[in-house]
């Protein structure tokens, strides 16, 4: 990914080219036998949003008044590494609120409405503290490796549909 992003020559919003990077990526690591893993590829720029995923991360656009499940049609099953990945691809306009970017450890353990509502109310990287805490165990291990990422234009809480209610709460906890 690093190479794709610093090579003059790689359009980082052709969606194409990310999907092929993941299957030669895939392809890599399956000839090594290096084991499998998840990715999700999201580009932000003047067209808008462009991305790629393959296994069971997932990307969502969280506004003030729904979840947007970028990677809804990946395959979860057929991750990188294993030598057969199918990159789900993706496109919007732009981005409205908040990208959220996290693997299945945040995702299978903690409710959409729970996440969202966390996100909604608070600035992205106090978001991001709560998402991973949402999850901790008790003893303070996780039940599954936690990866959060966010990006937003604006860094403060989103505004819910009914004024500035979810904002008001989430400072005050």
């Amino acid at each position: 990914m690093r190479g794709a992003i610093a090579d003059p020559g790689f359009v980082l919003d052709d969606v194409r080219a990310w999907g092929d990077l993941l299957r030669v990526v895939d392809a890599r690591l399956a000839a090594r036998a290096a084991g499998e893993t998840t990715a999700v590829v999201v580009s932000l720029g003047p067209k808008g949003i462009v991305g790629v995923s393959a296994g069971d991360s997932e990307a969502w656009a969280i506004t003030p008044a729904r979840v947007d499940d970028l990677t809804q049609s990946q395959d979860t099953k057929r991750k990188i590494g294993g030598g057969h990945v199918a990159p789900a691809a993706f496109e919007r306009h732009a981005l409205q609120g908040v990208l959220l970017i996290a693997s299945d450890g945040l995702f299978k353990y903690a409710s959409r409405d729970v996440i969202a509502r966390i996100v909604r109310s608070l600035p992205v990287s106090r978001a991001i503290e709560e998402l991973v805490a949402l999850v901790r165990l008790p003893s303070g291990r996780f039940p599954d490796d936690v990866a959060v990422a966010t990006a937003s234009r604006d860094m403060a809480p989103l505004p819910s549909p009914e004024g500035n209610a979810d904002a008001k709460r989430g400072a005050h906890r």
